[in-house]
């Protein structure tokens, strides 16, 4: 990382965005922060040029046409070098925002201010920046760092119940993979001591593997079978996500530890994962989408994260074959 989170009160974000070294800012914001949160933003009282360009968070928002219009649109206000993007929105913002900035003139510096608990706990840390195929979720994109994460959990205070449960699906994720989350969770801590937590944990595991060849991996637990919930349930990510663990804990028949599953659920109020299946799925709906996953190996393998004990994650190598008979298996007994 380039740059350590900031925390910022009451949104009094214009001394930190002063400092940045530019005289132009690019701002790309979810039209719905915009109009909840505009009067509080202030971005006209910064002494810089600001230029906002107005997205819909969501999927639908990463895709190839709408990375095209943003980059013409910037090109056509006569950006240069040292101007510097803002993304401010949730994590498909950050996303997709993120990928303009490593695009335009070659690339340009960047910030990012999340907006949804998702978004400080996960998505907006690590530089994973990116769109999606028609082959699959993220699939197009690189790892390019913002320079800056200013947090002000006042956002959160306008987040629906479902983002809010999206966040807690993520944090869920945290407390398997490391202990002082975990801990956090157990011990009714604060959500801003478990913000804090989270994003510390992630910070530290991807300053040593910024581009995921190694100790980064496992923050994909639960990913490969979530994103394929995401995107055939329509569910919020950090649910998807929960799914997703649950399937990896049964694939692997980790008894245990789906019972630690369940408790983590009931203490963050979650949704059960068996009253979030959708049993009108076929097991070949999912797996076509797991086929597609970024985590498939030459040799007609795939890799999966795995979870014996609390911050005791396994990554696990299994053939494409024997995966999908497993899962085959395990969807009949839901």
């Amino acid at each position: 990382m380039k740059g350590p989170i900031q925390y910022i009160e009451s949104f009094e974000f214009k001394e930190a965005i002063e400092r940045i070294e530019s005289d132009t800012l690019l701002v790309v914001i979810d039209e719905k922060v915009l109009e909840l949160h505009s009067d509080k933003l202030h971005l006209d009282l910064v002494d810089k040029d600001v230029i906002f360009y107005r997205v819909t968070g969501g999927e639908d928002l990463k895709t190839f046409s709408e990375l095209q219009k943003c980059l013409e649109f910037f090109l056509e206000k006569g950006v240069h070098r040292k101007s510097h993007l803002i993304a401010i929105g949730g994590g498909t913002v950050s996303d997709f925002a993120g990928l303009v900035a490593s695009m335009l003139l070659r690339g340009i510096s960047w910030s990012v201010i999340p907006t949804t608990l998702l978004g400080m706990v996960d998505a907006a840390i690590g530089g994973k920046v990116g769109i999606n195929s028609k082959k699959g979720k993220n699939l197009i994109g690189d790892f390019y760092p913002p320079e800056n994460i200013f947090t002000c959990l006042e956002f959160l205070s306008t987040l629906s119940l479902s983002e809010i449960q999206s966040g807690r699906g993520e944090i869920l994720k945290y407390c398997l993979l490391d202990r002082a989350t975990y801990n956090a969770v157990m011990g009714n801590r604060s959500l801003k001591d478990l913000i804090r937590t989270c994003a510390d944990f992630k910070l530290k595991i991807v300053e040593h593997d910024i581009r995921e060849m190694g100790a980064r991996k496992i923050l994909n637990l639960g990913h490969t079978f979530g994103h394929s919930f995401e995107v055939l349930q329509k569910l919020p990510h950090g649910i998807a996500v929960v799914l997703g663990i649950h399937l990896i804990l049964r694939l692997f028949d980790q008894k245990e530890m789906e019972e630690t599953l369940v408790a983590l659920i009931d203490k963050l109020e979650l949704v059960t994962p068996l009253d979030l299946y959708d049993k009108g799925l076929t097991p070949d709906q999912v797996f076509e989408l797991v086929l597609k996953d970024k985590k498939r190996l030459p040799g007609d393998k795939i890799e999966l994260i795995s979870v014996r004990n609390i911050a005791y994650h396994v990554i696990e190598e299994i053939s494409v074959q024997d995966l999908k008979l497993k899962f085959g298996n395990i969807w009949q007994n839901l």
